[in-house]
């Protein structure tokens, strides 16, 4: 009769991050995702797309079980991001690690029992993150298998109700809404550099179906490591944008080179006009980037979230699986409050994506790119022009050469003509003197 009278039942902590050991599987180059798609709008997440599973991983791992990790199994199950593997492992102390390859989540089971909003709080505990969980598990398994070190994303830490009487807590679920209840941990001090002392710490309380919460989690997260993958590929070509601008500055050197090393000119030339053509080419990939972008972006803007729902086509030559899954779109969590000891839908409805800062962030990277490409294009545009005159005056300079060679040969041949004809007329003279004295 006691648990007639409380809205909730059982709670979970969750511990989650990106641990991408299949970094290097992804089917296809980040320039063929940007160069092969002109319409991105159904592009993302496309994660069993990306990335299949890689059960081999997962076995070595299976070896090297021991130590505070007390039991695993590899399971034909899919994953929060649909992968057709995962390992379950057992902790010492009560946690159960899933992990796939890419994602991993640590989960503790904190009660079992029926409670009340007021005993939310203290059951929940201080919102700490299982660092020293990701950490053994990272030193035992992944440093072994990849001693190059896989890095892992900012781990993020939550919680999860069992059951919810929604009628009880008077919310309103439409089309099966996930909802998220911000909650404050005050005995949590944060000193910032300027000494001054910000009280309490905010964590997430998740209200709904336990599997959605987590896949639509798990989704983000796998958009955050992706626009974190194309923020890199731009980088790279930042790189390679300073590094043709050292080159130009060569190239511009062999505009000024005499005559006589045309030779030097041409090769720099040469260089010239490849440099124009990787530099077109990288232009050509900051444009399919903003497009990209733009397709993230109005998913943050639409407050999209996706979840695991089974996949129906295959391609020929494709091995059917029933357990990989492809992300279909949803809302959001929309956000909910205390007030009055109560809880009520917050006036901000659905939040935004995790990603949602990456994403800007990742649109003022490639502007300030665009205008940095824009700007050395011109430049060598100039160049260009530099180059054309000066091979031009070359030419006029060759040209003006060959004319004087030419009139100059002409001219000894004439002298050398007249020579000759004043030889022979001589010689008719003597030969006609002789005839006369006989």
């Amino acid at each position: 009769m006691e648990s007639e009278k409380k809205e909730f039942k059982g709670l979970k902590k969750h511990t989650v991050c990106t641990l991408p050991l299949l970094k290097d599987q992804r089917k296809e180059s980040l320039e063929y995702t940007l160069t092969s798609n002109s319409d991105f709008s159904s592009s993302f997440p496309r994660t069993t797309h990306l990335y299949k599973s890689d059960k081999a991983i997962l076995e070595a791992i299976y070896e090297k079980i021991g130590g505070s990790f007390i039991s695993a199994n590899v399971l034909h199950e899919s994953s929060d991001l649909g992968l057709v593997y995962k390992i379950i492992i057992e902790h010492e102390n009560g946690y159960t690690l899933v992990f796939d390859g890419l994602y991993l989540r640590i989960t503790k089971i904190l009660s079992d029992d029926h409670f009340t909003l007021p005993d939310l709080l203290p059951l929940a505990g201080e919102p700490v993150i299982e660092y020293n969980i990701i950490s053994s598990f990272v030193n035992q398994f992944v440093k072994p298998l990849y001693p190059e070190a896989v890095q892992y994303s900012v781990p993020y830490s939550y919680y999860t109700i069992d059951e919810v009487e929604f009628k009880k807590i008077s919310l309103t679920r439409i089309n099966n809404e996930q909802a998220v209840l911000i909650l404050n941990y005050p005995n949590y001090f944060t000193i910032s550099p300027s000494n001054s002392v910000k009280q309490g710490k905010n964590f997430g309380v998740y209200i709904g179906d336990e599997d959605r919460i987590n896949q639509m989690i798990a989704h983000d997260f796998f958009m955050d490591y992706e626009i974190e993958l194309f923020s890199n590929f731009f980088r790279e070509q930042l790189n390679h944008m300073l590094n043709y601008q050292k080159e130009l500055k060569d190239c511009f050197d062999g505009v000024f080179e005499p005559i006589w090393r045309i030779n030097n000119k041409k090769k720099k030339w040469d260089r010239m006009k490849e440099i124009l053509i990787s530099l077109y080419e990288i232009m050509e990939l900051i444009e399919k980037g903003q497009l990209c972008s733009e397709a993230i972006h109005k998913i943050v803007e639409n407050k999209t979230a996706f979840f695991n729902v089974p996949r129906q086509i295959w391609s020929h030559g494709e091995e059917m699986d029933i357990e990989e899954k492809i992300p279909y779109s949803t809302d959001h969590f929309f956000a909910i409050e205390v007030e009055n000891n109560e809880l009520k839908q917050s006036s901000k409805s659905s939040i935004k994506p995790s990603y949602s800062d990456k994403v800007e962030s990742l649109q003022s990277q490639l502007i300030k790119l665009k205008n940095i490409a824009n700007d050395l294009y011109n430049k060598e545009k100039d160049l260009v022009s530099m180059y054309q005159t000066e091979f031009a005056l070359d030419s006029v300079k060759i040209a003006s050469v060959a004319l004087i060679v030419s009139a100059t040969a002409i001219l000894l041949t004439l002298l050398v003509s007249i020579d000759d004809l004043k030889l022979i007329i001589n010689g008719f003279s003597s030969s006609y003197s002789n005839s006369t004295i006989f």
